[in-house]
């Protein structure tokens, strides 16, 4: 489920708002991306709390109490193997998934909006300071004064 405007408003508003702080791997802003992740209903705590319920014992009992989520390295798809070959070992056709990389799969749509936003708004404002963006208008034209 995605963040009401009202909760989006309290957020933004609130100690845990909108900081520059990035992240020193990608270079985007940390929260901004988080923020994006949780608007769309992928944020990690969400993700992990849903996966936990696909934990089941032989049962089928949840492994992992509803509404607890699920650490980042369980295990959620099996590795697949291909059938023996001459040598008696198996090949692996499909790596194994942890609960943590269906995260960061999940995750990545967001990460590259925020990069586009973060991108955007550093040429807007290098524009601005550069003396007057480029918003499509004729740059020799003067601007209206009232």
């Amino acid at each position: 489920m995605s963040l009401t405007l009202e909760e989006l408003a309290l957020i933004l508003d609130g100690p845990a708002g909108l900081d520059t702080t990035k992240d020193p791997v990608t270079g985007v802003p940390i929260k901004l991306s988080e923020l994006l992740a949780k608007i769309n209903g992928v944020d990690e705590e969400k993700i992990l709390k849903d996966l936990a319920g696909t934990l089941l014992d032989d049962d089928g009992d949840r492994l992992i109490p509803e509404g607890d989520p699920c650490e980042r390295e369980v295990i959620i798809v099996p590795e697949k193997l291909g059938k023996r070959g001459p040598l008696g070992t198996r090949p692996v056709i499909r790596e194994a998934k942890t609960a943590g990389d269906i995260v960061d799969e999940g995750q990545m749509p967001q990460l590259n909006l925020a990069t586009v936003i973060d991108a955007y708004i550093r040429l807007v404002i290098k524009e601005e300071l550069d003396g007057g963006g480029s918003s499509g208008s004729d740059s020799t034209t003067p601007p209206a004064t009232s």
